[in-house]
């Protein structure tokens, strides 16, 4: 919840065995199960016209949260 609060950009490393291992974006929203990101370019901030898509991603999905804030030492 403090990622989606910050607005920090993420890569969402997923277990394997699901379609496309990874995605970039945004987290939206952290709900009890699930989190909803906001798929977007790394090199690009959350804004309405850099969204390609959205994707609920459950918590058994995700292997990892990588976030560039938590890198900086931001969040």
């Amino acid at each position: 919840r403090a990622l989606a609060q910050a607005r920090a950009g993420v890569r969402v490393i997923l277990v394997d065995g699901v379609p496309g291992a990874a995605l970039e974006g945004t987290i939206d929203r952290a709900g009890r199960d699930h989190l909803d990101l906001a798929m977007h370019p790394d090199d690009e901030f959350r804004r309405r016209r850099a969204v390609r898509a959205t994707r609920t991603v459950p918590f058994s999905a995700i292997a990892c949260v990588v976030s560039d804030a938590a890198a900086a030492g931001r969040a």
